[in-house]
């Protein structure tokens, strides 16, 4: 072979370093290719691009070594054609292993910032492989708040089951690199568990958030990307709840401080608010050229029931599931055009307790299981075509109770637990003949029933206004509890009975402070005006009304004279009792009635200050927080309980102002993302 000295090949390979958490990497262009010569004039080692560029192997060429390109060898021209020529040096040595790469962990723990406590998100790079965030290594957090405890209430009497609610959940999963992280990070979903199976499915998340993991090793460089999280303003508006994610680099700008972990105003880059506002939707249409007036709107059995009319039958029972196909006739109890006008729904026992008129035995007691066949009457309480007429259901001491006349003892108190036997007279209270003693306002407290009644003093042969009376569920247990206006027939109580602080307020007069808001704890001695709204003689009363309880405070309606009827609000002391708000500007009236607590608010339907018109206003307790949101409610929904919560939205009576007429609202949740650039 012809003189070959060892060759030289050299491979250049050029390392790119990962330049961030949102850089990419530098391309580093590659050296431009040699400009060769068709002969390696030192070596006597000619060059070919490929096999076929070789010369012929003649007398001329033999002896010459080629270097062909393509295939990375060596060839040579002998007598017998051309060889190739294995030059290959030896195998060098295997190179170190490199260092292992550092894994992300997310770890929790108890939040320092939370008042009502909750978890802190750590998130860094495991730096020194030890399996354990170090502090050093913690590159960014979140905080997840529990919220605030309610004040304890008063112990109430055990009601049947209801059925279970809905719960919202939270679940965090490592999130790989994408297009959401340059780096990986956790994905954080939340939603309404509304099949209630404990499990997050994808159709049930709501809202999706990503905390993104850093490039940047060291935690406290001024280059290391910061994300913060809260709950949003009231100024964005975000009457459902909301949440503003920041982020920005730990870098000094404004008035922050570089490097120091804290994400500062003035740091700020990015933010992104998840608001989530209140919106309203017809249900259905249920009389489309006219009015379906649904009325008594009550949850029973993962359904909603009421009363209404289609113009075809009269005001009939009626069931919706939310939905407009979900929404139908259940029975025409009064068949035809009649009305059965069912009312005063209670559940007890797995059934749903109302009065309705089937046109034959007038209005009586009936129940129904939700289905057809599970629907009819319970009792003819005055038999015949009369009416008994059972008003006021109220659920106690598993059964119901309520007021009814059965034709001979007047209207009095009665109850029944769902059987016929079980359904009876309890006491006649106005003992005359058939005068009544229109039990009405019924309220558990303290493990009795409360209500107002009228009834007589057999041995003065002297009336008894309308008081408060008591029962433990027995005739012999049923009484008065204190004449608290001494006249004869002197009125002393009336208006619903409300649990407030341990006591039961109503609305009272004795005779000398006109009808004032009072007190009881359940004893003769320890019944008491609590507090004269409207300051003044007999003549002057302030008529509370409407009582709410809402995180611990007692919301109602009262006139001052000064205001009108407006929004009032205690704290159970005297000294702390004062209007909320003036919604009505004036010696005008608002006359806010059936408060009702939805979320985080509560509801409630008023006259504005721009019409005479009935309006849904929102409050979360306080005066500036109190506003209109919607209009307009029909008129004859405020005879009969407006809101009622369901599977998470609030249902009412509204009116159509698009459509007309007065038809099946309801109000739910409309969630909207804006991202936003500070400068």
């Amino acid at each position: 072979m012809n003189r070959i000295g060892a060759i030289a090949l050299t491979l250049i390979i050029t390392l790119c370093s990962l330049s961030g958490c949102f850089g990419g990497d530098e391309e580093v262009d590659a050296e431009p290719p040699q400009t060769q010569d068709t002969e390696l004039n030192d070596w006597n080692v000619h060059f070919a691009g490929t096999a076929a560029d070789l010369p012929t192997c003649d007398a001329v060429t033999n002896g010459r070594l080629y270097y062909v390109e393509d295939v990375n060898e060596f060839q040579v021209c002998k007598t017998t054609g051309w060889e190739t020529i294995a030059i290959q040096g030896a195998d060098g040595m295997v190179g170190a292993d490199g260092l292992d790469g550092s894994s992300t962990i997310i770890m929790v723990a108890g939040s320092t910032l939370c008042q009502n406590g909750g978890n802190r998100f750590n998130i860094g790079l495991d730096q020194d492989g030890s399996g354990t965030l170090d502090t050093l290594e913690i590159a960014t957090n979140v905080e997840i708040c529990h919220g605030e405890d309610g004040s304890d209430g008063a112990p109430g009497q055990e009601g049947p089951a209801g059925s279970d609610g809905l719960r919202s959940l939270v679940v965090t999963n490592p999130f790989s690199v994408g297009a959401n992280c340059g780096n990986g990070g956790v994905m954080i979903e939340s939603g309404v568990d509304l099949n209630n199976d404990s499990i997050l499915d994808s159709n049930e998340v709501d809202s999706t958030q990503y905390v993104c993991n850093g490039a940047n090793t060291n935690p406290f460089s001024a280059t290391n990307k910061l994300t913060s999280a809260g709950p949003a303003d009231a100024s964005f508006g975000c009457k459902a709840g909301g949440m503003v994610v920041m982020y920005g680099l730990d870098n000094g700008d404004g008035t922050g401080v570089a490097a120091n972990g804290i994400l500062e105003d003035g740091e700020i880059d990015q933010s992104m608010t998840v608001c989530s506002t209140w919106s309203f939707s017809l249900v259905k249409d249920i009389h489309p050229s006219g009015d379906g007036y649904p009325l008594y709107i009550t949850e029973f059995g993962d359904m909603l029931y009421f009363t209404a009319t289609d113009g075809v039958h009269g005001y009939e029972l009626w069931y919706s599931d939310g939905t407009p196909e979900g929404t139908s006739m259940l029975l025409d109890i009064n068949s035809g055009s009649g009305s059965s006008s069912p009312k005063d729904f209670v559940e007890l026992n797995g059934s749903l307790i109302f009065s309705a008129n089937d046109g034959v035995d007038g209005v009586e007691l009936w129940r129904t299981d939700g289905t057809v066949t599970g629907t009819y009457q319970l009792e003819d309480i005055y038999p015949g075509p009369d009416s008994g007429n059972p008003t006021g259901m109220t659920y106690f001491d598993d059964a119901v109770w309520f007021m009814a006349n059965d034709g001979d003892y007047g209207y009095e108190l009665w109850t029944s637990n769902g059987d016929v036997s079980g359904t009876y007279l309890v006491k006649d209270i106005f003992i005359f003949d058939s005068n009544s003693s229109y039990p009405s306002n019924f309220e558990v407290y303290d493990g009795k029933l409360y209500f107002t009644a009228s009834s007589n003093d057999f041995e003065s042969l002297t009336t008894i206004g309308r008081e408060i009376w008591s029962t433990d569920g027995t005739s012999a247990g049923t009484n008065l509890l204190t004449n608290l206006n001494g006249l004869d027939d002197g009125v002393g109580a009336q208006s619903p009975l409300v649990v407030f602080n341990d006591e039961l307020y109503f609305m009272g007069n004795n005779g000398s402070y006109g009808w004032e808001l009072w007190s009881t704890n359940g004893t003769e001695e320890g019944t008491s005006m609590f507090v004269d709204i409207h300051v003044g003689s007999s003549q002057d009363s302030s008529w509370p009304d409407s009582f709410l309880e809402f995180e611990g405070m007692l919301y109602f309606e009262a006139d001052n004279y000064d205001n009108g009827s407006e929004l009032w609000v205690t704290d159970g002391t005297p000294t702390n009792t004062s209007l909320l708000v003036d919604i009505l500007p004036g010696f005008y009236s608002s006359s806010p009635k059936h408060l009702t607590v939805f979320g985080n608010h509560f509801y409630f339907v008023a006259f504005d200050s721009s019409s005479s018109e009935w309006k849904i206003f929102e409050s979360d307790g306080t005066s500036v927080g109190t506003e209109l949101i919607q209009g307009l409610v029909s008129p004859s929904s405020i005879y009969s309980p407006s809101f009622v919560e369901y599977k998470g939205e609030m249902y009412f009576t509204n009116v159509d102002t698009l459509n007309g007429g007065v038809e099946l609202w309801k109000m739910h949740t409309t969630t909207s993302i804006t991202h936003n650039t500070h400068m």
